[in-house]
């Protein structure tokens, strides 16, 4: 057997640096910086293959309408190597997942709703058009380096209904969907995936809101659980019409497993619901995602937004290894599928409406036509380019570490059975210290070093 190892590394300068190296003997994939091949720390993973988990769906990010402007801002020739950059399975990471908002959300451009005439219970006046301007036509780019277009998984929600829709008769601010609009809603909802469809595109799933426990200053609006599952009654019959799947919540963790609770309870919807989708933004709380994962093996988990604001330097190390963490430990408590929030933006956050200082992994310099890389975008590469769709997570057991390591948590690591039958593996090192590793699977055994602040992945050739 062989094994590809390749490795993104603070302190050595590498990105995605590939090696081959043998199983069963001795071999130092990495060096610290003194070259020293003697350390007396040595930590076992051991891959346990027939230990078979979720299936995992893929990886992506959101196809916001300030990505759509960012990108516009760049040369044409850029514009096609930056989203190559993401989509390309070889040369790009590997994206096949996308999410999509309903309407204008707090990355957008202008101020909108899919349907502002007033009153208009037929939809009469319903349009796509602001997303024709930008959104589209990135989702039409994205498509063509994935082998069937169709391999692109689309998730769509809004921020808020249209105002005259709500409580507040603002599209801003929280407030709530009235009543009377349930059905005209999930027919908003319908009309948009059928719009799309009119376009060649394809909705895969829905959800009801996003951060419907959240009053936020750019489009918003507010559902508590029993207000989900009322509405949800209305959305079911639309979406299964229509061959969508339907998640729920897509907020933060720290109430997912309650609100998930609740919804299953009720007979009405439970059947209806196809997964939970949530954010990143209370922390990590993976106990949580897998007592659902657990309690509901039928549900999805899915990740669908996370990003950090604009570092003062673009090339802070953390960023990147906040991402793999989450990623990792995510895929560990059962979670299918991980998505980005705003794929790029420009060098100002936007463009955009409202202030929200949030980075992206790649960054957009109009001014002087260039792209920035952030360490994220190598850290999400080292899961979304390997971990293929229809991979299956199996177990990968850390032991023979020391106290402080334990303590610390700086190696973590995951591993999937990809779909050609070979292994992957995924050991990040955010410690200080490199780390020399044993990797058993198969009854071989594999050496590795793994440098400080480091993130490699292996992949197991049979």
């Amino acid at each position: 057997m062989t094994a590809e190892v390749i490795t993104t590394a603070k302190g050595t300068g590498q990105r995605f640096d590939r090696r081959i190296v043998e199983t069963n003997r001795i071999v130092d994939v990495q060096l610290d910086h003194e070259g020293s091949k003697n350390r007396e720390r040595k930590i076992r993973i051991v891959l346990e293959p027939d230990e078979k988990d979720q299936e995992i769906i893929g990886f992506g990010g959101a196809f916001t309408d300030s990505s759509a402007g960012a990108l516009l801002q760049m040369s044409e020739t850029l514009r096609i190597e930056i989203v190559r950059r993401y989509f390309d399975p070889v040369h790009g990471l590997g994206y096949n997942i996308g999410r999509v908002p309903i309407g204008a959300c707090d990355f957008s451009r202008t101020y909108y709703s899919c349907d502002d005439h007033k009153n208009d219970t037929k939809l009469s006046f319903f349009s796509i058009e602001e997303d024709k301007k930008g959104i589209i036509p990135l989702i039409r780019s994205a498509r063509s380096y994935l082998q069937d277009p169709d391999d692109l998984y689309l998730y769509a929600l809004p921020w808020s209904p249209p105002a005259w829709m709500k409580s507040n008769h603002d599209m801003c601010n929280g407030g709530k969907l009235k009543k009377r609009y349930y059905q005209t809603m999930a027919s908003y909802i319908g009309h948009f995936v059928d719009a799309y469809r009119d376009c060649g595109i394809s909705i895969r799933a829905v959800t009801s809101q996003n951060e419907p426990d959240q009053v936020q200053k750019w489009p918003s609006c507010t559902f508590s659980a029993g207000e989900e599952a009322d509405f949800l009654t209305f959305l079911i019959p639309e979406m299964k019409r229509r061959g969508v799947r339907i998640l729920c919540w897509d907020s933060n963790k720290d109430f997912a497993r309650e609100r998930t609770e609740y919804l299953m309870k009720k007979s009405l919807v439970s059947e209806g619901i196809d997964g939970v989708s949530f954010h990143w933004y209370s922390g990590g709380l993976y106990a949580e995602l897998e007592k659902i994962h657990k309690e509901y093996p039928k549900l999805t988990l899915c990740a669908t937004e996370g990003c950090v604001v604009m570092p003062e330097h673009l090339d802070d190390w953390s960023v990147g290894e906040q991402y793999a963490l989450d990623m990792i430990e995510d895929l560990n408590h059962g979670t299918s599928l991980w998505m980005d929030w705003n794929m790029f933006l420009d060098e100002n956050s936007g463009p955009k409406m409202f202030v929200n200082p949030c980075a992206a992994p790649i960054i957009l310099d109009s001014s002087h036509q260039q792209l920035k890389y952030m360490t994220s975008y190598y850290y999400i590469g080292h899961l979304s380019r390997y971990i293929k769709r229809g991979a299956i997570k199996i177990g990968a057991r850390i032991t023979d570490m020391h106290p402080e390591e334990v303590a610390e948590k700086t190696i973590r690591c995951c591993a999937f059975l990809n779909p050609d039958g070979n292994l992957c593996l995924i050991i990040l090192n955010t410690g200080n210290n490199p780390a020399d590793v044993i990797m058993e699977a198969y009854g071989t055994q594999t050496s590795l070093t793994i440098v400080e602040h480091s993130i490699s992945t292996v992949l197991l050739k049979s």
